[in-house]
């Protein structure tokens, strides 16, 4: 096994499917034995088959719209040249590995919300075949298939980080006020609000219909709750790093008008945030000669002064 077909610790990895390394991990298993566990009941008596095995066809759709789901993300992603190192299948659905962060609001919006709307594009056209089928295994399983499209469409447009909703809804605040790290915290504040959500709303339900409602559905709650918890507060704990990040601009913090040492290497002076960053670790330097377009000299950028600028996070 070559050092490309090994898999990151804790996945394992199935193959390559739209160019991109597909992982799964153990957990995807576990997952999968207790949503077959939560859904049989709701097969019982629909048709004469196993509503185990019924349950079972539902949890290979989902996982199915789950992928579908997800190279979505993929190619939208390389049409805006971003780099997408693989596709994990995991407890709670999955998760596109792209490299890099979106450059612009509108690229975040449409990376984010193309997912959700492939789910809900599938999940309509089998609403509309379903009808068509006679009744029996097939027609429910189209059901099937049509509802967990339409359910995974919609849980992922819920404003809330780390889901595609809350993405989405982190574009639109960046895009109205302009800055990014805005967009994050509010993201990141509503995933909070949905994750308590998420826990309290099953404790009522099994509490009001204690002989429909099973425990599974309030741990399924806790779980849900936890991911939302922990994605959001990480997305909260980066917005900081991120406003730092944007507040670094070459032409800002330059020496207008000063001559930069000979041997200076020379960067552009449009370069900002990550990317300015990435040039300077190509050509360590305490001086930078900054040039226009034209290779004409804008002026001098100290790294001390970049360093400065990021601890204060001035015009973040």
């Amino acid at each position: 096994m070559t050092s490309r077909d090994k898999a990151p610790a804790g996945t394992l990895r199935l193959g390559r499917i739209a160019g991109v390394d597909l992982l799964i991990r153990p957990s995807l298993l576990l997952m999968a034995v207790v949503l077959v566990y939560l859904f049989a009941p709701r097969f019982d008596n629909q048709t004469g088959a196993n509503p185990y095995a019924l349950a079972a066809l539902f949890v290979v759709a989902l996982y199915i719209s789950v992928l579908v789901h997800e190279i979505a993300h993929v190619i939208l992603a390389r049409r805006y040249r971003m780099s997408v190192a693989s596709v994990t299948l995991h407890l709670l659905g999955g998760e596109t590995a792209i490299e890099g962060e979106s450059r612009t609001p509108a690229q975040e919006f449409w990376t984010s919300v193309v997912g959700p709307l492939a789910s809900l594009s599938i999940g309509a056209v089998a609403w509309l075949v379903a009808p068509g089928m006679a009744e029996g295994n097939a027609h429910t399983v189209m059901q099937a298939i049509a509802a967990v499209n339409i359910l995974v469409g919609a849980i992922n447009l819920v404003p809330a980080l780390p889901l595609d909703g809350g993405r989405v809804f982190r574009a639109i605040v960046w895009g109205l006020t302009g800055r990014e790290s805005i967009g994050i915290k509010a993201a990141g504040w509503s995933g909070r609000i949905f994750a308590v959500l998420a826990v309290l709303l099953p404790v009522a339900w099994y509490l009001q219909n204690k002989e429909s409602a099973t425990p599974v559905d309030i741990a399924l709650g806790l779980l849900i709750g936890w991911f939302l918890w922990t994605g959001a507060s990480q997305a909260l704990h980066g917005a900081d790093r991120t406003a730092r990040l944007n507040s670094l601009h070459a032409r800002k913090l330059a020496d207008v008008g000063t001559e930069p040492p000979a041997q200076a290497p020379s960067l552009f002076a449009d370069l900002s945030g990550v990317a300015l960053l990435r040039a300077m670790a190509v050509s360590p330097s305490d001086v930078y000669r900054l040039t226009e377009s034209d290779g004409s000299t804008f002026g001098q950028l100290r790294a001390d002064r970049v360093d400065e600028a990021y601890r204060d996070g001035r015009n973040a």
